[in-house]
């Protein structure tokens, strides 16, 4: 077993990575960092300027990052929550959806998370690697509020409602006795004592809280052969502080004023409008003093008995370092990192920067030039005979038709410059193609340019936006699974091991009591970074939402809610996913959540009633009764409609007849006379033979109808 390492063993060892790492890291990387710094302000500090000469810079560094910063941006801020943990336990999804939002809530409302993100994605994106740190912050705050001339009774009321309040407790009590002298009814004097009480309660108020800053690229510090967080010896942040801040963050007064000034690097002179951070006010003021203090994780056998983490602060230079603490590492800061274009096996990748640097160079030099060139074509210097000028200060006469004396012609001639800018122009463009080449940004992919997209087949648009956007996204993908995914998983274990306390946070417009003192039952969760639309596939996307969306609709219409395939819980779900697309986060104003396998309640049967069948057989047997007389009655007046019909008819038949004897008789009477009379009386007898024929015909008709009608009445239901 090994021995435990002395504080100054520590030191030196500590002392030894950072100056190694330092070495390093203010050596190339620095170098690399401060010209992308001048480069991005538009000062090409490698390309001198010349005298009487163009002195434009080219912005295309400022201009790609500018452009991509925003679509990143949007990447994470256009979901409702940047990350969301998960649990294998089913039963813990609500305490899973609480640590969502809690730790959603710290970065963006307590944090401002837009303008952290914003700093990470601008320092990563051009100064190689962006970093983040955060930590568990202290914030104790009393509130002292004195009661005088209080009664037992009001002192009984404070007692109560310190017992009942943690915060609250009770810092000085005293009590205030007074004689006073009465009288009796008889009039004698009786002594009495009037006791009051003045109370001191102090409210304890906790402000401690989750903070999360950005570290300057150039105050990180780690091992010169880390190849990422997790695997370096040492992960620092070198920052300063005044020797009042340190004294007031308790540590030993005599040790903190012994520590050096600290020095100022290249890369923050550059920063600086001033070129140095030091100002000639601090030098008065020796509390106010600024020392450099490292903030880190060592991974050493401090204790000896075995390799362990361990949380230190030290002060001083980078040679001798003094240590003010250090503890066992248990989450009390930790360190989120980011790089656009990460090297296999290296710490320090590239950058976008890296890839425009040399375009923005030679296209500075090229705009020099092509200006230069117009400069002279314009204004042409003049070939001149010195000693036959009457007035050589007139060839400093610039003004446009502004005479020269000369004392014979030909003393002044023009030297003219051949424009040749179209070429320089022609290869600006081409430049333009390359950065566009390396970074996948253009102003027609990002849709700035719509000449741009005029130009060309929506195809080919599309390809151009799909390939930018491509990059785009794998920038961002990286982002979400190294740095964003480190800060998350950090937050949650910053609250869960120092939060003792809980907290009330508004979500979703309802106030929520979050106490971290329970995620313990997670224990190791994870989270899944939601990386949003951007702005290329917006519209894409919503397009197929919109076509997944119709086609759960037509599977709900044909085979109902509680089909096997899309339920509505699916469906809300793709209704939600088009809200977010949109860019909108309030996503339950629009759609409640619900679950992918909830299916409508089956109705349950219930048993039959006996009275209700009693009451439908008896209904049922009446409904029989009314069918069987609306039939009977049917069937009479059909019974009758056919009598008529045949009586109707008979009687036509014998009218005819009658009508047809009449004329026979009247034509037989007028022809034959009396002959006539007696055939006449021989017809009617005939006639009422017919007559009498008929009749009982019909007779015979109408027993057959009632026969007919004694058959077909319908018998009645017994009851």
């Amino acid at each position: 077993m090994a021995e435990k390492m002395t504080e100054a063993d520590f030191a030196t060892l500590v002392s030894a990575e950072i100056r190694d790492g330092l070495s390093y890291i203010d050596g190339d990387i620095a170098v690399r960092r401060e010209r992308y710094l001048n480069y991005y302000m538009g000062d090409v500090t490698d390309l001198p300027r010349q005298a009487g000469r163009s002195e434009v810079t080219d912005r295309a560094l400022a201009d790609n990052i500018n452009l991509m910063l925003p679509s990143l941006m949007r990447v994470f801020t256009g979901s409702r929550y940047i990350g969301e943990f998960e649990s294998a336990d089913p039963s813990l999804d609500d305490m899973v959806t609480e640590v969502t939002e809690y730790i959603d809530h710290v970065i963006k409302k307590d944090n401002r998370g837009e303008v952290m993100i914003y700093q990470w994605g601008w320092d990563a994106l051009v100064q190689i690697v962006g970093t983040v740190k955060a930590y568990w912050e202290e914030d104790i705050d009393h509130d002292d509020e004195t009661v005088e001339a209080l009664d037992d009774m009001g002192l009984a009321g404070i007692i109560q409602q310190v017992e009942a309040d943690e915060a609250l407790e009770i810092t000085a009590h005293s009590e205030n006795v007074e004689e006073l002298q009465t009288f009796d009814d008889f009039g004698g004097p009786v002594m009495t004592r009037n006791v009051t009480h003045d109370v001191t309660v102090r409210r304890t108020i906790n402000k401690s809280k989750i903070v999360v800053e950005n570290v300057p690229p150039e105050e990180l510090v780690v091992s010169r052969d880390a190849r990422s967080l997790e695997d370096s010896r040492l992960v620092s942040h070198r920052s300063t502080k005044t020797v009042s801040e340190l004294i007031e963050m308790g540590f030993d007064r005599e040790l903190v004023e012994s520590l050096p000034d600290r020095s100022t690097s290249s890369l923050e002179q550059a920063r600086s409008s001033a070129g140095a951070y030091q100002s000639q006010a601090q030098s008065l003021d020796p509390m106010s003093r600024e020392v450099v203090v490292h903030q880190g994780i060592m991974r050493c056998d401090y204790d000896g008995d075995g390799i362990k983490e361990w949380y230190f602060t030290i002060g001083g230079d980078d040679a001798a370092v003094e240590v003010f603490e250090c503890v066992e590492y248990d989450y009390q800061v930790i360190f989120a990192d980011f790089c656009p274009n990460p090297l296999p096996h290296m710490f320090f990748g590239r950058c976008p920067a890296d890839d425009l640097a040399e375009v923005m160079k030679v296209k500075t030099a090229i705009t020099r030039q092509v200006l230069d060139n117009l400069y002279l074509s314009n204004t042409p210097q003049r070939e001149v005979v010195f000693n036959n000028l009457l007035n050589p200060d007139s060839m400093n006469i610039h003004a446009p038709g502004a005479p020269i004396y000369v004392k014979q012609p030909g003393t002044v001639r023009e030297i003219a410059v051949p424009f040749v800018a179209q070429h320089g122009l022609t290869m600006l463009q081409h430049f333009d193609g390359v950065a566009e080449a390396r970074t996948g940004v253009s102003r027609a992919s990002m849709g700035l340019d719509p000449a741009a997209l005029t130009n060309q087949s929506a195809t080919a648009a599309n390809i151009a936006q799909s390939a930018a956007h491509g990059k785009t996204e794998m920038i961002a993908r990286l982002w979400a699974q190294t740095g964003m995914r480190k800060l998350f998983m950090g937050l949650f274990n910053i609250a869960k091991r120092y939060q003792d306390f809980s907290r009330v946070i508004r979500v979703g417009g309802v106030n929520k009591s979050v106490d971290p003192r329970q995620w313990e039952a997670l224990g190791e969760a994870d989270v899944t970074i939601r990386t949003g639309l951007g702005t290329g596939t917006r519209e894409r996307d919503l397009a197929m939402l919109g076509a997944v969306a119709a086609k759960q609709e037509q599977i709900l219409l044909q085979m109902g809610p509680g089909n096997p395939a899309v339920g509505l819980g699916h469906y809300i779900q793709t209704c939600r996913k088009m809200v977010e697309a949109a860019g909108m986060t309030d996503l339950d104003s629009f759609f409640a959540d619900v679950p992918l396998d909830w299916r409508p309640p089956e109705q349950q049967q219930q048993p039959p009633d006996p009275k209700m069948i009693e009451a439908e057989a008896k209904m049922n047997l009446e409904q029989q009764k009314m069918q069987m007389a609306v039939v009977g009655d049917q069937k009479r007046a059909e019974n009758d409609l056919i009598m008529a019909r045949e009586k109707a008819q008979n009687e036509m038949t014998i009218a005819r007849e009658k009508a047809e004897m009449q004329a026979q008789i009247d034509r037989l009477k007028a022809q034959y006379g009396r002959e006539v009379e007696l055939e006449k009386l021989q017809l009617q007898r005939d006639l009422k033979m017919e007559e009498l024929s008929a009749e009982a015909e019909l007779e015979g008709l109408k027993m057959a109808a009632g026969s007919r009608d004694g058959q077909g009445n319908i018998p009645q239901v017994m009851e």
